[in-house]
């Protein structure tokens, strides 16, 4: 991406902090390499900010919070329309940078601008419509209202699977509920984060209502949540850097939203069509080879169909091709990390040693790619059965009725999503309650809508992304009692 845009974003710009609405290198000048999974070739220098480019955004985000709190929800909804329409106008260039730095194919880095812009275009609407309440007093001599108000300064961080995705979820409804951020990206992530965040800009919001820093991340989050002007913090991430923020928040205390991932459960019963199930599977889990928090991890399949439903899942993963992201026919490119690599190298050799067999894939064509693979034999002591593989790696097990999977899918830490393949209405009605997730797909590999709620339960978060419910997340519900007499 180069030059500049229609709509006056320099590309340079695409590589610095995005403070205030301007473009500026850290304090300490240093910068740190973007590579590109794929090539692992270097395509950009990005600046490192640290603790006092962190303050440098809370101040703006503090000044630009009065302007943009105080502005009518409609006038709100309008600015949030303008930002969504020179999305459109810029998705060519987000999906190119979404297949250089993070090694997506062309494909579904469509689908994710295309979905966050949704984000954008729903927020927009709902600007206009955040609601109060009348509260029934006991006095008849007193008026009790509830009143909507923003909660203020927001830290957002997000994680590099899907930073577009990731941004519409959290910053277009906190700016719809009238707060101001400060986004703090994965590393990976940055240039996309920064070209999404300058659009606002263009579309009228005061400077410094979104701000970005990225770098030294122990140091900026520690500052953003150890500052009380800070209100809250909605994070996306592991377990174990999501406790951190928690306790991190808790000095404040701060309110929090997590988003941490799981091991969802895919559950097909003898009833199911067997096929659909194979494709459902296929399409959820191979995406951005595998690198989604909702993925299904453990295949449950009901002993009398367990060998066709292998059969079929063979002959389909046998089609699916892994290589170079920017080729039209490939359907998923690189892992975006070593580290990535080698958990799924580890999580494969426990099973093995455990007795799990490689039915097919097992092994790395080279560089960060990983061949679709397939265990069977996994049982739920097996760490692939009880860790976030964050890969396109599956583990296969049998079940023999449906009080057994229900208690084997919910033996688990974590309870984000979970999908359930069958044609019995009231059993799919079962499993829906009976699951301890946040999410489930019955009969459907994509769930997850950008009008209903995201959150996990256990350890996979705590609350709500998307639809009314992740707006009213960045609400303060005030109540206001008139007395009469």
């Amino acid at each position: 991406m180069g030059g500049t845009s229609v709509i006056g974003i320099d590309a340079a710009s695409l590589v610095k902090l995005w403070i205030g609405g301007k473009a500026c290198d850290s304090q300490s000048q240093e910068t740190y390499p973007l590579i590109n999974p794929f090539t692992g070739q270097v395509v950009a220098r990005i600046a490192r900010g640290g603790r006092a480019d962190a303050l440098s955004a809370i101040e703006a985000a503090a000044r630009a919070f009065p302007l943009w709190s105080h502005l009518a929800g409609n006038e709100r909804a309008n600015r949030l329309y303008k930002a969504y329409h020179l999305l459109r106008r810029y998705r060519a260039e987000l999906e190119t940078l979404l297949i250089e730095d993070l090694g997506k194919t062309a494909r579904e880095a469509a689908k994710e601008v295309r979905s966050t812009g949704a984000f954008l275009r729903y927020c927009a609407e709902e600007a206009r419509r955040i609601f109060g309440d009348f509260v029934p007093s006991p006095d008849p001599k007193k008026r009790v209202v509830v009143v909507p108000q923003p909660v203020g300064i927001v830290t957002a961080i997000t994680a590099s699977n899907a930073p577009g995705i990731l941004f519409g979820r959290k910053v277009a409804p906190a700016l719809a509920a009238g707060c101001t951020l400060i986004v703090k990206p994965a590393e990976e992530a940055v240039r996309v984060t920064l070209l999404l965040a300058q659009l606002f800009e263009e579309a009228g919001l005061p400077s410094g209502a979104v701000n970005v820093v990225m770098g030294d991340a122990p140091a900026i989050v520690e500052t953003l949540l150890g500052d009380p002007r800070v209100a809250m913090v909605t994070f996306t991430g592991s377990v174990q850097v999501g406790r951190e923020v928690m306790r991190l928040a808790a000095a404040g205390p701060k309110r929090v939203v997590l988003e941490l991932g799981g091991v969802a459960p895919f559950i097909v019963f003898a009833d199911a069509e067997l096929q659909a199930a194979v494709e459902g599977l296929v399409a959820a889990k191979f995406r951005h080879a595998g690198q989604i928090c909702a993925s299904p991890q453990r295949i449950f399949v009901e002993e009398r169909v367990a060998e066709p439903f292998k059969a079929l899942l063979v002959e389909r993963l046998a089609r699916v091709k892994v290589g170079d992201p920017r080729e039209e026919a490939t359907d998923y490119g690189p892992l975006q990390h070593q580290r990535n690599l080698q958990k799924i190298q580890r999580l494969l050799e426990d099973a093995l040693a455990r007795g799990a067999r490689v039915v097919t894939g097992g092994h790395s064509p080279g560089g960060l790619l990983f061949a679709p693979t397939l265990l069977e034999g996994v049982t739920d002591e097996m760490a692939i059965a009880r860790e976030e593989a964050f890969g396109p790696l599956i583990a296969l097990a049998t079940f023999r009725d449906e009080a057994e999977v229900i208690e084997r899918s919910n033996n688990t830490a974590y309870g984000l999503g979970a999908y359930v393949y069958t044609r019995d209405l009231a059993r799919a009605w079962r499993l829906a309650e009976a699951l301890e997730v946040g999410i489930v797909g019955v009969n459907d590999p994509f769930p997850a809508t950008i009008e209903g709620p995201f959150g996990g339960v256990k350890q996979s978060g705590s609350g709500f992304e998307g639809g009314r419910y992740g707006i009213e997340e960045f609400l303060l519900k005030k109540q206001v009692s008139f007395s009469l007499a």
